[in-house]
């Protein structure tokens, strides 16, 4: 490819920064793929030692300190209600598809991407070794778990509205909405022990979210 041209030096287009253009590129395409299918396989194998809700709490705060979307989204953020204070908001996440609407389609084109989303999901088990059986019911799996979450999940339109995500809660009410969750152990994780200040986008979500967590099978299902 051109850019590989660039990085090599042999490139016969001649072109303003080509070779930092090339630089670039080498430095963004140094790993192996040894490397990188050993990163995921690791990942997959803290998932796989899920025991119990404290033990996925901690390997959801890793993931997502690795800058994996899991589960839920978590970030600082200045906060609606005092714009000179930034606040931790706990969003909607978990989800590879772009928005809700796309697990829901209603036409041909949208069931064509979920074909493709799926398809695309077994793939990335196959790769980490994987039987093509396995990879199918992981894949259905993985699906399954984001269409609940898609479901209890604000579209963009619901988004837009400001006050629709200012929900302010302390630790213990999101306790009392998610009590599955063991948003302790999260914190702890993440390097936020004691902090008892939120922004909750979506309660409904999370609520969902708890729910799965605390189920058996989802811990199974991810684990296929």
């Amino acid at each position: 490819t051109l850019l590989q041209d660039f990085a090599a030096g042999t490139s016969k287009v001649q072109v303003r920064y080509g070779r930092e253009l090339g630089d670039a590129y080498s430095a963004c395409m140094s790993s192996t793929t040894e490397s990188s299918l050993g990163a995921i396989a690791k990942r997959v194998g803290k998932i796989a030692g899920i025991k119990d809700a404290a033990t996925l709490a901690r390997v959801i705060g890793e993931l997502q300190l690795e800058g994996v979307d899991a589960l839920f989204g978590f970030y600082p953020m200045a906060d609606i209600n005092d714009a000179a204070n930034v606040t931790a908001y706990f969003d909607q996440g978990g989800m590879g598809l772009p928005e809700q609407g796309y697990y829901a389609p209603t036409d041909r084109a949208g069931r064509k991407i979920l074909r493709a989303y799926k398809d695309h999901i077994r793939k990335m088990f196959r790769t980490i070794g994987l039987s093509r059986a396995e990879s199918r019911r992981a894949a259905r799996s993985v699906l399954a778990l984001e269409k609940i979450l898609a479901k209890n999940a604000l579209s963009l339109e619901d988004r837009r509205d400001p006050q629709a995500t200012n929900n302010p809660m302390t630790l213990a009410e999101i306790k009392k909405l998610a009590p599955e969750f063991d948003f302790t152990a999260y914190l702890a994780t993440i390097g936020l022990a004691g902090r008892d200040a939120f922004i909750v986008t979506e309660p409904v979500f999370f609520k969902a979210m708890a729910t799965l967590s605390a189920d058996p099978e989802m811990l199974v299902s991810v684990k296929r």
